[in-house]
């Protein structure tokens, strides 16, 4: 539970429940995310969000949803048809903040209830469907291939743990978006940047391994993806 910002970059995440948010100002950066996704508002309970870099208290308030940044993710549905995955769950919101603002305008007149009902500005692109994940309406470049089997699998023994997964041919044509922290700018409630602890720009140029993206283009975790099957010791 965050008013953000929070990052989330170049993860792996395999447990059949991936993510459950409670949250807003999160942003998912290069991960790949092979089980359900979730989130929830929070609107009958205020909590604390702080100065930047800070532990002082600078307001209080409510989970609305929202406010968040996907880019660059590989999403792979389970098998188990009840769970969700992917970005669709967005669905219906706005995508800049002037939107927002004539959204809640539509509404009035009207009290704080107003914001309780148009979940806020989100920000999806560049992301990667597969197995049956779903993608966000509105997003503009994605890959998408609902039919593949990626035979998604994780091997663990004594002192190594691998991973391998089928990744779709057209990947090929699909190209990452280069992100930066002035990219993702500033969150709405909380006012304040994606930063380094020193208040210094942040870049997202590395994969899981720390390896440089360059010019690869890569999307998700690993510099090294490829369409067919892929192998990495993790």
């Amino acid at each position: 539970m965050c008013h953000g910002p929070l990052l989330v970059v170049n993860n792996v995440f395999a447990s059949k429940r991936a993510i459950d948010e409670y949250a807003q100002g999160t942003a998912f950066i290069n991960n790949l995310i092979a089980g359900q996704n979730t989130i929830q508002s929070v609107l009958n309970r205020a909590t604390p969000y702080h100065l930047p870099h800070s532990t002082a208290i600078k307001g209080y308030a409510m989970v609305y949803g929202g406010d968040d940044r996907y880019y660059n993710n590989i999403f792979i549905k389970p098998k188990d048809e009840s769970l969700v995955s992917g970005t669709s769950l967005y669905n219906g919101s706005p995508t800049t903040m002037r939107d927002y603002i004539s959204q809640i305008e539509k509404r009035m007149p009207g009290d704080v209830e107003l914001f309780e009902t148009v979940r806020q500005p989100t920000y999806i692109d560049h992301n990667v469907y597969l197995q049956g994940a779903k993608r966000f309406s509105k997003e503009k470049s994605f890959v998408e291939n609902a039919e593949l089997n990626t035979h998604f699998e994780i091997k663990q023994n004594e002192d190594s743990v691998s991973m391998t997964f089928e990744m779709p041919s057209n990947l090929a044509s699909a190209k990452a978006q280069p992100i930066s922290a002035d990219q993702l700018g500033k969150l709405r409630i909380v006012d304040a940047k994606f930063e380094s602890a020193d208040s210094k720009p942040l870049q997202f140029n590395n994969d899981y391994f720390g390896n440089p993206f360059n010019d690869t283009g890569a999307i998700g975790p690993f510099a090294g993806l490829k369409p067919g099957t892929n192998h990495f010791q993790i």
